[in-house]
């Protein structure tokens, strides 16, 4: 069994606290394209809590995860939005897909 590292940080470290699909990141298209490919959202509840030395993610799932929750955002200030949508660069290319086909939509409709 491997050990996974820690790293321990004060809240002061803390530069950004970002919900996934809970509080102010509901995730309504998330949790529509999540359900179309069969994958359960609730699952996937969490915060991304981001420092200057590297990002963790706490699953709802845990002990006293409401409460953890409540004090980063007590302590710190939490960003709208973010999480792997966001953060994940692989992320960009199905944006300019949609975007394409958005706008092949578009011109199909007017011409």
């Amino acid at each position: 069994m491997s050990k996974k590292p820690t790293y321990k940080c004060s809240f002061s470290e803390i530069t950004k606290v970002v919900d996934l699909l809970l509080g102010n990141h509901t995730g309504i298209l998330m949790r529509v394209q999540l359900f179309l490919s069969g994958i359960d959202a609730s699952d996937l509840r969490s915060v991304f809590v981001h420092t200057q030395h590297g990002n963790a993610r706490i699953f709802a799932q845990w002990n006293d995860f409401e409460r953890f929750r409540s004090t980063l955002i007590e302590e710190c200030k939490p960003s709208r939005g973010g999480g792997y949508v966001i953060d994940n660069p692989e992320m960009w290319d199905l944006y300019a897909i949609f975007f394409v086909l958005l706008l092949a939509g578009l011109i199909w409709i007017l011409v």
